[in-house]
């Protein structure tokens, strides 16, 4: 299907650049086979809820101490959050070393491969695959910044995240939330987007 400029402000009426967000999902969904109104719609409610309507799409690890111990309860304590809090790259250092093909502290890498796109991919390992999905090479790791500062680059980032994990091929919203975000964290956002945009787009 085509989602049509009427269609897409009813579902993002606060977005200000819908229209080139717009040419990109109508160009770039159904080329990859998200192309019925009900996997559009959950396409734009989860990808929609992640971003908060594409407009937050880098990751900010901007935590207080408080944050921090109740957001990532097994990487810090008082003492380390304390060290941390209001300091994204410690913080970034402290998650994600070692972990998702990351090299430990020295490299960087935690830093560099912090979450980016609709649905804030992560890690090396996930932007190497993004990027031989998108590119055939390794572009990504060289400038991940192209997720998010490139509206083709984002929604490719979550195109690939969609296929890598056969969303297209599910329907539940609990089981496509918990592979989106681990849990069910937003869920009613999530159910409520998906519900709405339903209806839009079947009209």
């Amino acid at each position: 299907m085509e989602i049509t400029a009427e269609q897409f402000e009813k579902c993002f009426p606060t977005l200000s650049d819908s229209a080139e967000w717009l040419s990109v999902l109508n160009a770039k969904l159904p080329e990859h086979g998200i192309e019925t109104p009900d996997q559009v719609a959950m396409f734009l409610a989860q990808t929609g809820h992640e971003s908060g309507d594409f407009k937050f799409l880098k990751e900010n690890l901007n935590y207080s101490a408080k944050g921090l111990l109740a957001t990532f309860p097994k990487h810090f304590t008082e003492e380390t959050a304390n060290e941390c809090a209001r300091n994204p790259e410690k913080i970034a250092l402290a998650v994600y070393s070692c972990r998702m093909g990351n090299g430990d502290a020295s490299t960087g890498e935690a830093f560099d491969y912090i979450g980016r796109g609709p649905i804030q991919i992560t890690g090396k390992d996930n932007y190497e695959a993004c990027s031989q999905f998108i590119y055939g090479d390794d572009t990504l790791l060289k400038d991940p910044d192209k997720v998010f500062e490139s509206k083709e680059d984002s929604i490719m980032s979550a195109i690939w995240f969609w296929k890598e994990h056969k969303l297209d091929e599910l329907t539940d919203i609990v089981t496509i939330t918990k592979k989106i975000n681990g849990g069910t964290l937003g869920l009613d956002d999530r159910s409520i987007r998906y519900s709405k945009y339903q209806a839009i787009l079947s009209t």
